[in-house]
């Protein structure tokens, strides 16, 4: 193969594996971080009045503004862990928990 085919693939890859991180998906949450009262298509003011804080971080997608993820610390007695909301053009479209880290668009 060339390394002309061998980047286009790779690149091909990336893009595809990237459009799956952005998709509307279902949402994941616990009754311990109580991100499984979350629903696509809220506000952030909706999600902000459900986790009863401001989120502790918020990474926004280089190449489209319209994408923010914003993590949420939940369980910071036992240890931290983080709900991700990610949300296009402020409406949620996915939401996580039980993450160690905080999230990176």
């Amino acid at each position: 193969m060339t390394r002309t085919a061998t980047l286009f693939l790779a690149v091909l890859g990336i893009v595809v594996g990237l459009s799956g991180c952005i998709e509307k998906g279902p949402i994941r949450g616990s009754i311990h971080s109580l991100s499984y009262q979350l629903r696509v298509d809220m506000t952030l003011e909706d999600v902000q009045q459900i986790m009863g804080r401001p989120p502790s971080h918020v990474s926004v997608a280089p190449q489209n503004a319209l994408f923010v993820c914003r993590s949420y610390l939940y369980d910071e007695m036992l240890s931290a862990k983080f709900v991700h909301v990610t949300f296009e053009d402020n409406l949620v479209i996915s939401a996580s928990d039980g993450h160690r880290k905080v999230c990176k668009l």
